[in-house]
């Protein structure tokens, strides 16, 4: 039955031992245990996260879509004559491919007509819970530079303290003016080394009372970088020809007028220059009309003077046909005139200039050579890529080069082209002019009434048919003007209920700063652990040894080295009793019984153990001898109270006999044999005949004989001791003891000279948060409950109640 019991609480006892082995038990174990530096982390982690929202600048983001119309991505073309029913000449016909829109959208000259138009390079913001936050688009003052186009870069000024005459001015830039705060006075100028202004309010002060207002300027062209580098533009896919529009700023509304404001300036721009080849056809038409007006004057005058004398007034048959022929022909001419001055004009101009995004197309004044109305619109692209390219690209670039090629050799091919065509129509208008001498011919042997009537109405038809002819272009060209629209066309303008602030996310950060928090705090509890150089919980010792662990002994709390007698139901009684019990399955039952109690090092609490070991097996009724084995810093004679003069050392020496050292404590079967004087060879003492027969005489009179022997680590005494022992116990204790002593006490027990060693685990605090593991340590002592009786009751009292109240 004894070795059932036995068998059972050692299995017992190694389950518990191999369950908190377990990784993540001692993990939440000691998080449990640590619990208030977690909770702590936690606390300081959202805090810091409270801080960072608090004092970072809001940012927003904001969406913008416009539709684009580009041939590469509808998949059609355009014939000239489609083009010229769309009103599409020259930058018209000159269709922007989707990539030339974006660049043009992000191009240096439109983004800084947006930055100019809304003043831009000027930023207000104004102080609100320790930061400054825009307040756009107000504009509490106006500062104004007296002495040079632009303020400093990097000029800031601070106004506060407002009043009806000025404020108090903080006033710095890149180089830290001013670095004392000055007295401002409205519209009155400042002066600074290379600089000066002038600061006048724009609202009432009143509005302006107890508020804290920054003003900075930044150089347009800074302004302009700034907002090229953060707007994208980008195709929503790749299939559409509609583009997207994104940018971010601690201004919402800021943005939002950036983003619509650079549409509408795209659209703007765009309908300019395809306007702009309306208005120069309107032009090459007005000045012909300007050359022709007093030709077509003389010309209805002549006409009509004739008339007026009344020489002739009607023509035969035969001078009808002919001035029907004469005006059929002279229409020719005309119209074959028209082309010749456009060709004319078109070839100086591929010749002498370099941009051929304004050039007309042919199709314009009737010519419909499908060759020459592709080379004119292939080299208004080509010229408007350029354009485009030349926002990012360098002269080295190899797409520049190609872009370059590309117009040298389409002017080329067009430029002989339009010399072969305007030869052609020389050619014919020669012919014409030809066929109109063989009719005059025939006109002059008609009377001469009749062929001065002719002559004179020939030329006035001439005339008013080329004006009537240049009339109707110019009318179309209006048109033409009137009804053109923009390749670009605003879709979803940005509005302030689309927008999304994207600095600070408010739940991101708080979840950053919590686990932040929580990871420093964990971490700060495994780097004190792994620094750690004490034993502080059981799984110290057992990770570390296989010399059995018997059980532990709580921390005395009491003022009191005899907790077992004077507080025999507090939880320190109850681990005493418990390490008895174990003890009395351990020790022979037949024989007398010799402990030896030590440590590693001092400090350890042997001596404490030593005693109240004693105590408690006294109280069963055994006779118990406890022994200063200590020769070299005895302690336990001050537990009892007792001077150590009469003790072992002198028996052993051969001063006094047993009778005289061994004497009866007060307390229940319990002796008591001081160390006796500290003797100069302690070792020796212990070693000799003496010594034995002391232990020989011990056991004819004692039950149970405990020694408090001198620590392991530092003398052998125990050493020498043990062959005389039953067991020996070695009392550890929770944050004195070290952990590389444990490799001491394993290489002990490899040697044969050591047998039955066992462990005592002193001084457990199971409130302590540096143990790791809290109350859930070694729970197991107080659940087995065993049956024996033992001269007094298991009932818990006050110092119970306090036990249960601490767990």
């Amino acid at each position: 039955m004894s070795n059932l019991l036995e068998n059972s609480s050692q299995a017992a006892f190694n389950r518990n031992i191999e369950e908190e082995s377990i990784d993540i038990k001692v993990i939440i174990l000691k998080l449990i245990a640590h619990w208030r530096i977690v909770a702590a982390g936690a606390v300081i982690g959202l805090l810091t996260a409270f801080m960072v929202i608090r004092y970072t600048m809001p940012e927003y983001a904001l969406d913008a879509s416009v539709m684009v119309t580009d041939d590469k991505k509808g998949g059609g073309s355009f014939s000239p004559e489609d083009i010229l029913m769309k009103g599409m000449t020259g930058m018209m016909g000159a269709q922007m491919s989707l990539q030339n829109q974006i660049g043009l959208l992000k191009s240096n000259t439109l983004v800084e007509s947006v930055v100019e138009k809304l003043k831009l390079t000027d930023n207000y913001s104004m102080k609100e819970g320790g930061i400054y936050l825009p307040i756009y688009p107000a504009r509490p003052f106006e500062v104004t530079s007296t002495a040079t186009k632009y303020l400093p870069s990097g000029f800031q000024i601070t106004l506060s303290d407002f009043t009806t005459t000025g404020a108090k001015a903080k006033i710095a830039d890149a180089k830290g003016i001013f670095p004392d705060e000055i007295n401002l006075i409205w519209d009155k100028e400042v002066r600074a080394d290379s600089f000066a202004f002038k600061v006048k309010p724009t609202m009432p002060i009143a509005k302006l009372l107890e508020k804290s207002i920054r003003y900075n300027f930044i150089y347009p062209n800074q302004v302009t970088a700034a907002y090229i580098a953060k707007v994208d533009v980008s195709a929503i896919n790749k299939e559409a020809t509609i583009l997207k529009l994104s940018t971010k700023g601690s201004s919402y509304q800021r943005e939002i007028d950036f983003l619509n404001t650079l549409i509408d300036q795209r659209i703007i721009l765009d309908l300019k220059e395809k306007q702009e080849t309306s208005v120069n056809i309107i032009k090459f038409i007005d000045d012909r009309l300007y050359n022709l007006t007093d030709s077509l004057r003389n010309a209805s005058k002549s006409y009509e003077n004739f008339r007026s004398e009344g020489q002739v007034i009607n023509l035969d048959q035969e001078g009808t046909v002919l001035i029907q022929k004469f005006e059929t022909m002279q229409n020719g001419l005309v119209e074959q005139k028209f082309q010749i001055d456009y060709l004319k004009q078109l070839l100086s101009y591929i010749q002498t200039k370099d941009d051929f995004k304004q050039i007309m197309l042919p199709s314009v004044v009737g010519i419909q050579s499908q060759i020459l109305n592709s080379l004119v619109l292939k080299l208004a692209e080509l010229s408007n890529e350029k354009e485009v390219l030349s926002l990012s690209a360098s002269e080295k670039n190899p797409a520049w080069i190609r872009i370059n090629l590309e117009i040298q050799n389409t002017q080329r091919s067009l430029e002989e082209n339009v010399k072969n065509y305007l030869s052609t129509s020389q050619n014919q208008y020669k012919e014409m002019q030809d066929q109109m001498s063989l009719l005059s011919k025939q006109m002059s042997t008609l009377p001469k009434t009749e062929s001065q009537l002719i002559e004179i109405k020939r030329l006035f038809d001439i005339n008013s048919d080329m004006y009537t002819y240049l009339l109707q272009k110019r009318a179309e060209a209006y048109i033409t003007q009137a009804s053109t629209v923009s390749s670009v066309k605003a879709i979803d303008y940005a509005k302030a209920q689309y927008a999304t602030q994207t600095k600070p996310k408010k739940m991101m950060y708080l979840l950053i700063g919590l686990m932040a928090g929580l990871a420093i705090a964990v971490g700060y509890i495994f780097a004190v652990d792994a620094l750690n150089t004490v034993v502080r919980n059981h799984s110290d010792i057992g990770a570390r040894t296989k010399v059995e662990l018997l059980g532990h002994v709580d921390k005395n709390k009491y003022d009191d080295q005899l907790p077992v007698i004077n507080h025999p139901k507090s939880p320190i009684s109850e681990a005493f009793r418990m390490l008895r019990a174990r003890l009395q399955f351990i020790l022979p039952i037949d024989n007398k019984q010799i402990i030896t109690v030590s440590s590693l090092s001092k400090g350890e609490g042997k001596t404490f153990v030593s005693a109240n070991l004693a105590c408690v097996f006294g109280v069963t009724g055994k006779k118990v001898l406890l022994v200063g084995a200590d020769l070299r810093l005895p302690r336990v004679h001050k537990i009892f109270n007792v001077p150590k003069d009469d003790g072992l050392s002198k028996y052993l020496i051969g001063m006094l006999p047993f009778e005289s050292i061994v004497k009866k404590t007060e307390y229940p079967n319990v002796w008591f044999c001081p160390s006796g004087p500290i003797p100069p060879n302690p070792s020796e003492l212990i070693d000799s005949q003496k010594f034995t027969d002391f232990v020989t005489r011990a056991k004819k009179e004692f039950d149970l004989i405990v020694f408090d022997t001198a620590p392991l680590s530092l003398v052998s005494d125990a050493i020498q001791m043990q062959v005389h022992s039953d067991i020996l116990l070695i009392v550890m204790r929770q944050g004195v003891t070290k952990l590389h002593a444990i490799d001491f006490l394993n290489k002990l027990n490899e040697t044969e000279d050591v047998k039955n060693m066992k462990l005592i685990f002193n001084g457990v605090d199971f409130q302590d948060i540096k143990s790791g593991y809290g109350r859930y340590g070694y729970g197991y002592g107080y659940g087995y409950g065993y049956g024996y009786g033992y001269g007094y009751g298991y009932g818990y009292g006050n110092d119970s109640a306090e036990y249960f109240d601490m767990k």
